[in-house]
């Protein structure tokens, strides 16, 4: 096993420490942590615990900091950090540990670039940040009518849970924050469409 963790962490550069390192950064005794989830930068462990937490270990520094920067907004769109011995992340090398709020759902049901076309209210629009300039709110046109219908995603409910997302990500703009990659960042809770990661 611990050949495996090192060929992945090698290959696909993915943050793996062990589990003693990772207990012994957020002051928790010695167990075996269960691994929830991984992506190309990181990797997600349940916290051992607390089970609506989990801890994620990741290189990007850049989503650790907008994390961070994000919590400002208080946003049910932002998933949630806690501090870890006063703080919201904790250096182990050159890995970073947040303890964060799980949060469960299904898979974000857009890709960034229907939530560009969204935005820009036109096919042919070339990305997400290009049309990030114009987020606020997702307004009434048949154009905007048609993307939603096709996808079955028209009901008032999901424009008021986009709308909001779309709002969140203008007050992160705000913020010196860029998000535009939505795909596999955003998790829908039924609730709420929850930004989960920010990094590259």
């Amino acid at each position: 096993m611990q050949f495996r963790n090192w060929f992945e962490a090698a290959v696909f550069d993915r943050a793996i420490l062990q589990d003693t390192d990772i207990l012994k950064a957020l002051r928790l005794p010695k167990q075996k942590l269960q691994v929830i989830g991984r992506g190309s930068f990181a990797t997600v462990y349940q916290h051992p615990t607390e089970k609506n937490k989990v801890i994620k270990v990741t290189k990007d520094k850049n989503d650790i900091r907008n994390l961070i920067k994000a919590q400002s907004l208080k946003s049910p769109n932002i998933v949630k950090l806690h501090p870890i011995a006063g703080n919201f992340s904790v250096g182990v090398g050159n890995l970073y540990l947040v303890v964060a709020d799980k949060v469960e759902g299904r898979s974000f049901p857009y890709t960034s670039d229907i939530i560009a076309t969204l935005i820009g209210g036109k096919s042919g629009m070339e990305n997400a940040a290009k049309a990030s300039v114009k987020i606020g709110q997702i307004g009434l046109s048949p154009f905007r009518d048609k993307v939603l219908n096709r996808l079955g995603l028209d009901d008032e409910r999901e424009r008021s849970k986009l709308s909001s997302l779309l709002l969140t990500v203008s007050h992160l703009e705000k913020r010196g924050i860029e998000f535009f990659d939505f795909t596999d960042n955003v998790i829908d809770t039924g609730d709420h469409h929850v930004i989960i990661d920010m990094g590259l």
